[in-house]
């Protein structure tokens, strides 16, 4: 049983940081954390060891790259494997809006916004050019530096290494899945239903976030706040989000509200990465 005050390779183990498919630890002096993997009841220790050894190959592939965490190093702790990566002095962007959004000029904040999701979407053409799904974008694995608004993608733990395809004039990242590991709030409908999922996957989680970094609105929790739907009808609900009039009552231009529709619409239909950061920085050009 690993606990705090542990060392592993030469770092002590400080404070537990959480982790659910792996347990997460910050390091004395703070500049680094360390991910060890778990097993869980819910797979078998051969699933377990096999998805943590993927997290590690994509997050050492991701190093060279400005926006992903430095990869320091890796191992075996007992019968256990480890990585080391640097420790992110950021927030996440589930706090986006509650500390960016006061005290400053409404355009100020959508122009902060607007050039963390522009960041941030450069972070998911880099994986998806190098053929990497990231597979669970969520505000929480997203990390961003307030003033700079530079971001650091995070959390390789359900990324896949896609075959390219083409599908709807476009080139899409393809990976067949047995078994669903992402969050469910963030998920899109492809994914649940457990066949096989795209790179656009990640652009529709990418459409959720922004919808609470703009204007702290989740479309699926309000789908499933105001009425009880069959699980069919929630996935009808989610190809077809209409999200442009909530944002643009919460003072998001309708233009960027369309982007972020968007990335909410039917597969064929949604942009691809680079599409996505075209979008954007054509958005904030004309700020």
């Amino acid at each position: 049983m690993v606990a705090v005050g542990d060392v592993i390779s030469s770092y002590t183990l400080e404070r537990e940081l959480g982790g659910t498919m792996s347990k997460v630890f910050a390091v004395k002096g703070d500049s680094a954390v360390l991910k060890l993997n778990k097993y869980t009841p819910y797979r078998i220790e051969k699933e377990c060891d096999e998805l943590f050894r993927n997290e590690i190959r994509v997050t050492k592939e991701l190093n060279s790259y400005p926006c992903f965490p430095n990869f320091i190093e890796n191992g075996r702790y007992g019968t256990l494997d480890y990585m080391v990566m640097e420790n992110i002095a950021g927030l996440n962007l589930g706090e986006f809006y509650k500390n960016e959004r006061k005290d400053i000029d409404h355009d100020e904040f959508l122009r902060n916004a607007m050039t963390t999701l522009r960041n941030t979407a450069i972070a998911l053409d880099v994986m998806h050019t190098l053929g990497i799904i990231h597979g669970d974008i969520k505000p929480k694995n997203v990390f961003y530096i307030p003033g700079s608004y530079d971001i650091v993608l995070y959390d390789f733990g359900s990324s896949n290494y896609g075959i390219q395809e083409e599908k709807d004039d476009k080139t899409l990242l393809r990976y067949n899945i047995e078994k669903i590991r992402v969050t469910p709030f963030f998920v899109s409908p492809e994914q649940l239903e457990v066949y096989f999922y795209s790179s656009s996957a990640d652009i529709f989680s990418f459409g959720i976030a922004a919808s609470l970094v703009l204007a702290n609105v989740h479309p699926r929790l309000e789908i499933n706040k105001k009425n009880k739907y069959t699980f069919t009808e929630v996935l009808n609900f989610m190809r077809s989000f209409k999200i442009t009039h909530r944002l643009t009552d919460h003072g998001v231009p309708k233009k960027l509200a369309e982007v972020v529709e968007a990335c909410l619409d039917k597969e064929k239909n949604r942009p691809t990465s680079i599409e996505l950061v075209d979008d954007l920085n054509d958005l904030l050009e004309a700020v």
